[in-house]
């Protein structure tokens, strides 16, 4: 046999083996199915978050309503509440999300039909948020305010390290819309 057959033939070997290698690849890289799910798994965690949900609710409503128009002691700063968890949409910025399912709990009884989370910063150890029903008044404001302000806070404090929470603009940001 010439010294051409036998590279020829070298080379026709190594391009099958080649060619082998190249169609039995996927199976070698492929996790072990005999580790637990946990391990093999390459998802990333959804993110959980928690808001809080006044202990009767409808009771809740009522006495804050009363304090509301008539003053004394504000229920909603003694009021026991629960933690419920939730998982945040994956296009959804975690706290923000948590205080717009506890806003959402109570009906604003007039403005807007759903609370939104308009402004959220946190600056140290101080959280600034400004709620839509925070900009623009109607009739009734201030019952839909003292009703959903201290879910929104309480909120804010079970998902950071948050330790005074104020609603309202950053003093950077009310600094250039005084400007404009």
């Amino acid at each position: 046999m010439s010294m051409k057959m036998r590279l020829a033939l070298g080379a026709l070997v190594l391009a099958v083996i080649g060619f082998l290698l190249f169609l039995l690849a996927p199976t070698f890289t492929q996790a072990p199915t005999d580790l637990p799910e946990q391990q093999t798994a390459t998802a990333p965690a959804t993110p959980l978050a928690y808001y809080v949900v006044p202990k009767n609710l409808t009771e809740y409503v009522k006495l804050v309503d009363e304090y509301t128009s008539s003053g004394g002691a504000n229920p909603a700063l003694t009021w026991t509440y629960e933690r419920t968890e939730i998982t945040v949409p994956e296009e959804s910025s975690t706290v923000p999300y948590a205080i717009e399912m506890a806003a959402n709990q109570i009906k604003t009884g007039g403005g807007p039909a759903r609370v939104d989370v308009t402004h959220f910063k946190v600056v140290g150890s101080t959280a600034y948020v400004l709620l839509n029903i925070d900009k623009d008044g109607w009739a009734g404001v201030s019952f839909a305010v003292n009703k959903i302000h201290p879910l929104v806070e309480r909120t804010i404090l079970l998902n950071t390290d948050i330790t005074k929470v104020v609603f309202g603009l950053p003093p950077e940001l009310k600094a250039d819309a005084a400007l404009q």
